[in-house]
């Protein structure tokens, strides 16, 4: 067999290759477009009654989180860095009363059951036993809605001075 120049071997590897490259996007694109075409259609069409439930959900969550930064931001004041706002603790009584979206009911529980715990603690603090008891009597049965195994008065204390502990400003730290 009589030797070629490489330069013609190499020009038809590169045609062999290009037209590998050409017949590989052609295809492609067809099952591309043959995929996109008969897919199934998209979840994000709502009905009416959904897209009203998700925007409910939606608005309590926001309203738990507006009442957590509230509780954050009232902490900065002296006075009321030892235990959590009664006012707070009234609001999430009443989204727990009016909630209305019922899958939202546990996230309400805890952050109330919470708030009873390191308000009665605040309170022993204060030395009102009495009202220190009536919360933590209020958060036992919450906790124990949640499927809690541990929801004892020795129990709810340490979890109230761990929520306490995150309310009030480490030492060397300035408010």
């Amino acid at each position: 067999m009589p030797r070629k120049p490489i330069g013609v071997w190499s020009s038809i590897a590169l045609v062999i290759l290009c037209l590998g490259f050409w017949a590989g996007w052609k295809v492609g694109e067809r099952i591309a477009v043959y995929a996109y075409k008969h897919r199934t259609p998209p979840p994000d069409s709502l009905s009416p009654s959904e897209a009203a439930q998700i925007d409910s959900a939606l608005s309590e969550l926001y309203q738990i989180q507006i009442f957590a930064a509230y509780s954050e931001i009232s902490s900065g004041d002296s006075r009321l860095r030892k235990q959590p706002s009664p006012k707070t603790i009234r609001v999430l009584e009443k989204l727990r009363k009016t909630g209305k979206v019922q899958e939202l009911q546990p996230v309400v529980d805890l952050n109330l059951a919470y708030g009873y715990a390191a308000a009665a603690v605040g309170m022993e603090e204060d030395g009102n036993t009495q009202a220190a008891s009536t919360y933590l009597r209020s958060a036992q049965p919450l906790f124990q809605s949640l499927g809690w195994k541990d929801y004892s008065d020795e129990a709810l204390r340490s979890l109230g001075e761990e929520e306490l502990a995150t309310w009030r400003p480490r030492p060397g730290e300035a408010r």
